[in-house]
């Protein structure tokens, strides 16, 4: 699948492919039908549990590493896992250390511990949406109109 994907996109590897959690949903990967609507996906997302994941974290990794391997990814990484997540991760895959991690991290959500702990493991944070939730903090605003920018620049520079 993720041979094909690249031809569709026309580039010959990816820089880096995340495992989404929660990942399992029991539906043909090209059947888009379960992504119509919010309850269409929640109805066939809800196989995703604690014992789904540590029953299928493993081979789906051994997956991924193949990837990287076969060249068709530079690097792999998580979305949305937390320190559990990752510490299971580590434990059923010989301390496998995700490239990256992608969590819903902003202005306003700091996610400060989970970050430590990513940055104390060597996990580059990646963030979600960090400019697209509005409206934006107080402070936020307030700095941006001191310095003449926008709160979008404010912010990207606070991620940096």
């Amino acid at each position: 699948r993720v041979a094909a994907m690249l031809l569709k996109l026309g580039i010959e590897r990816a820089g880096v492919l995340l495992m989404h959690w929660p990942g399992l949903c029991d539906w043909d990967p090209v059947d888009m039908a379960p992504l119509a609507t919010p309850a269409a996906f929640q109805e066939k997302a809800d196989v995703s549990t604690w014992e789904v994941f540590c029953n299928n974290i493993a081979a789906g990794w051994t997956n991924m590493v193949k990837l990287k391997e076969e060249g068709l990814v530079d690097e792999i990484g998580t979305s949305n896992f937390y320190a559990h997540h990752l510490d299971e991760l580590a434990k059923q895959c010989d301390g496998a250390v995700p490239f990256a991690n992608e969590i819903f991290v902003d202005a306003s959500n700091q996610e400060h511990e989970l970050v430590t702990t990513m940055q104390a493991r060597s996990i580059h944070v990646l963030a979600y949406r960090p400019i697209i939730y509005k409206p934006f903090p107080d402070v936020v605003s307030d700095i941006a109109e001191r310095l003449h920018t926008s709160p979008q620049n404010v912010i990207l520079g606070w991620l940096l």
